[in-house]
């Protein structure tokens, strides 16, 4: 995962390159990892963006889908070891899970 040491302008789009390649996406290894580290407020938006893409995605296949359960993971993850991107992460799934109700 080339996150954490790519610029950030181009974080998102190595991001979406990494969730576009084929097999396990962000796997408890990765994920942990990640959680590691401090992400920047821009690395972190990458993946807010790319899960929030993926969670409103009308045409959601099983790829879709675990794409989004893996960036949905990773969040919550990050937000439980890193606690002042808690509030952040929170408004983010409150907001997809309004979303996503009828």
């Amino acid at each position: 995962m080339l996150v954490p040491v790519e610029r950030e302008t181009r974080v998102l789009a190595t991001l979406q390159r990494f969730l576009a390649s084929p097999g396990v996406l962000l796997d408890a290894d990765t994920r942990e990892a990640l959680c590691e580290r401090t992400l920047t407020d821009a690395r972190l938006q990458a993946f807010v963006d790319e899960a929030s893409e993926a969670g409103r995605a009308t045409e959601a296949g099983r790829s879709l889908d675990r794409r989004a359960a893996a960036l949905f993971k990773f969040l919550a993850a990050y937000g439980a070891s890193h606690p002042t991107r808690y509030r952040t992460l929170r408004a983010f799934f409150v907001r997809i899970d309004a979303l996503r109700r009828p």
